[in-house]
């Protein structure tokens, strides 16, 4: 008899949650069958919908009726003979507002170190109506993996009191435990402090691993190309290749190939700018061919003028060569050289 008792007290305490100020207020499927139903009554048949309700009861709406009934109260109306139940219609429902927000969130504190695999939702209401009053609700704090569609409890709660002066009582116990297990226990708002200024520094670090462009900028500034590099290839005909004119080179005036770094070339164009790696490297083979013997030097049959980048036009074109190299080096997935060369829901309980 006693144990049936305590099954009652716990199913009447489910319903003046359902049905008061607090849960009411932003449970919009309540709300719309209040307003569905005819004068405010609600089925049994949708109430045991609620799991924790159903559970509680085994799924008897007869239990449920007779427990509300036996308990009286000012909140909920009952009606047996249609197996059915109504918030007090002389009782307004509170609307959401900016103040009623402030004046919940100041009645509200938030604490951890629960066991996350083993913790019970009834067993923690029970726990903190053990030891403290007015609580209005207890929320178990829940992740949730979209990817997997897992979710678990996160080890920390949220319990709601009746006025801030409630919840100052839990906030002046010391050294609190839950099965020997320490409790740490934080307003709400300071709660909501620490978290915003963790995901900033998150966002922060985070920030940083991206290299910054004030860094790339500096990395542009200190990184220059060697001069007398670039040799320019002219009156090329349109069936040259860059392995052409790498071959001609190599053939003509003994030029390691390995030598160039890129080809600034596509087959088509009249112009090829062979730049070398090295300083003074295309200068270096321009001043063999100027000095060759050879009155003509051919590619694919036609005639090729040589040229070395100097001067004001040397510098310009580096200049865009370290910026287009920057550019590219901004882009790790991409790694295509120059000129063809590869590179290149919380849970709640009332």
């Amino acid at each position: 008899m006693v144990e049936m008792d305590k099954v009652k007290a716990k199913i009447v305490r489910q319903v003046d949650y359902y049905f008061g100020d607090f849960n009411l207020s932003r449970d919009k499927f309540l709300k719309e069958k209040i307003k569905e139903c005819e004068g405010g009554w609600i089925d049994m048949d949708i109430m045991l919908k609620f799991q924790r309700l159903s559970a509680l009861a085994s799924g008897d709406a007869a239990l449920v009726l007779k427990a509300l009934k036996e308990a009286g109260g000012d909140l909920v109306e009952v009606d047996e003979e249609k197996s059915r139940i109504r918030r007090n219609p002389s009782l307004e429902i509170p609307e959401i507002t900016d103040e009623l927000k402030e004046k919940r969130q100041a009645a509200t504190i938030y604490v951890k170190g629960f066991d996350k695999e083993n913790t019970e939702t009834a067993e923690l209401l029970e726990f903190f109506e053990s030891i403290v009053k007015n609580i209005v609700s207890v929320e178990q704090r829940r992740w949730i993996d979209k990817k997997d569609n897992t979710k678990g409890f996160k080890g920390s709660v949220l319990v709601f009191f009746k006025s801030k002066e409630d919840a100052q009582v839990l906030m002046d116990m010391e050294d609190l435990k839950y099965k020997d297990l320490p409790l740490i226990k934080k307003w709400q708002s300071d709660y909501w402090e620490e978290k915003k200024k963790e995901i900033e520094e998150r966002r922060k670090k985070k920030t940083q691993k991206k290299e910054p462009k004030e860094t790339k900028a500096a990395e542009t500034q200190t990184f220059s190309l060697p001069k007398g590099s670039v040799l320019i290839m002219d009156c090329l005909n349109e069936k040259t290749s860059r392995e052409d004119l790498k071959e001609a080179l190599k053939e003509n005036f003994g030029v390691n190939t390995e030598d160039i770094a890129f080809i600034y070339y596509e087959r088509g164009q009249k112009t090829a700018k062979l730049r070398f790696k090295n300083e003074n490297g295309a200068k270096d083979v321009h001043e063999k061919i100027v000095a060759s013997d050879e009155k003509e030097f051919k590619v694919q049959d036609d005639k090729v003028e040589f040229k070395l980048l100097e001067g004001e036009e040397e510098e310009s074109f580096l200049k865009k060569c370290v910026e287009d190299m920057q550019q590219m080096r901004s882009k790790p997935k991409r790694r295509k050289g120059f000129g063809g060369r590869g590179g290149g829901k919380r849970q709640r309980m009332g």
